[in-house]
């Protein structure tokens, strides 16, 4: 009897767990309007960059620190970003950014787009 409450109990507070987690990661990815790059800041204690642009700050997850967009210098694709946003501001050309959640308190950058208009 005494297995079986414990069980129970262990089941019940897994099942809790796991939707908590689950709506803490469930962000939705979303994308910025397209805008220009106005500067690229890399630094200090990370090997990360933010991005600050030249349209609105478009924050869906709401973010604490509106001062720009953070691409983590771990993510697989950070490079290639750091290439597309290097060469729109060089160019002038447009970007779309990609944000999925917060990291460092600002929107986390997962995905870039670049275009000439």
């Amino acid at each position: 009897m005494a297995r079986e409450r414990l069980r129970t109990g262990l089941a019940t507070a897994l099942a809790a767990a796991l939707s908590l987690s689950a709506g803490a990661a469930g962000a939705t990815p979303a994308e910025t309007p397209w805008t220009r790059v106005n500067a690229l800041i890399g630094g200090w204690t990370s090997a990360g960059l933010r991005v600050q642009t030249t349209g609105q700050f478009y924050n869906p997850a709401g973010c604490a620190i509106p001062d720009g967009y953070f691409i983590d210098p771990t993510l697989s694709g950070a490079q290639l970003f750091w290439s597309l946003l290097i060469t729109a501001q060089a160019t002038n050309a447009e970007v779309q950014l990609t944000v999925d959640g917060c990291i460092y308190s600002r929107p986390n950058v997962i995905g870039v787009a670049l275009r000439r208009p």
